[in-house]
């Protein structure tokens, strides 16, 4: 806990990528950007303590807003590679540089050994980080 004036900050790690956090500014308020409600590889999930103000990014904050389970997701990515690997196609996916290609790249070295992979250089050297 740091001091500011007569405030207390703390940082809160939010889940969100590696070293990410919301600020928690005395028992008064909390702030966070992005943050994750899962557990991650990389990180745990984001567990707000209680404070009177919550302020938060809200990107997909609206209602109409429902993912599919996470587990759903990744098994209909995996299936859909394999079909193309069996076809004799070359597979390319695409993804965040930072964040969720790390997650991705624990999916792909899994459940696609033995096959020859090319990796972005700016997204090997966050790989180096994770």
């Amino acid at each position: 806990m740091n001091q500011v004036g007569s405030s207390e900050l703390k940082l809160i790690p939010n889940g969100h990528m590696l070293g990410s956090s919301g600020l928690l500014v005395g028992d008064q308020l909390l702030y966070s950007g992005d943050f994750n409600d899962r557990d991650r590889p990389f990180s745990l999930r984001f567990k707000p303590p209680k404070a009177k103000v919550l302020l938060m990014e809200a990107t997909y904050g609206r209602p109409f807003f429902r993912f599919p389970k996470e587990h759903d997701v990744v098994a209909e990515a995996r299936d859909k590679i394999y079909e193309l690997l069996n076809r004799g196609k070359n597979v390319i996916v695409l993804g965040y540089a930072l964040g969720k290609s790390q997650h991705l790249q624990l999916f792909l070295d899994k459940w696609f050994t033995g096959y020859k992979t090319y990796i972005w250089p700016m997204i090997s050297r966050y790989n180096d980080i994770y």
